[in-house]
């Protein structure tokens, strides 16, 4: 399987990124455009000025999720990095994402939410299943 562009979408679960890193190694995907891309999830009715807290306080960690990310893709050998912090809803993001960059692969994690949670809350690994125009590979 060759992929040009690859989109991969990690949240703060360290676990699930070496699962996902580990995945696309071994479909060598090195020669791939990698677009690593953590989301903060903005909740709704924020004024602007909280708007710039959710930023102050999620922005570190979001540098430490994605330069740890391209520390362990350069580890194995893949050059072609890009790295994106967005804020908001993280299925829209990252199937908005997809879309302008016309991506071959959007590469996600799963939390195995229980069926209750995912019929309550929805699930952003199934909602980038059902709507995405890319092929799309669910770790778990």
């Amino acid at each position: 399987m060759f992929l040009e562009k690859i989109i991969i979408a990690l949240d703060d679960t360290n676990e699930l990124t070496t699962k996902i890193i580990d995945f696309i190694y071994g479909i060598s995907c090195q020669k791939a455009q990698v677009i690593i891309v953590n989301i903060v999830k903005e909740p709704p009715l924020l004024s602007d000025a909280m708007k710039d807290q959710l930023e102050d306080i999620c922005y570190p960690l979001s540098v430490k999720i994605l330069e740890d990310a391209v520390q362990k893709l350069e580890d194995r050998k893949f050059e072609n990095l890009e790295t994106l912090i967005l804020i908001g809803d993280p299925t829209e993001e990252i199937l908005n994402l997809a879309e302008k960059e016309d991506v071959s692969a959007i590469i996600v994690g799963s939390h195995n939410k229980g069926f209750l949670t995912k019929f309550l809350v929805g699930s952003v690994s199934c909602n980038i299943i059902d709507h995405a125009h890319c092929t799309v590979v669910v770790v778990r």
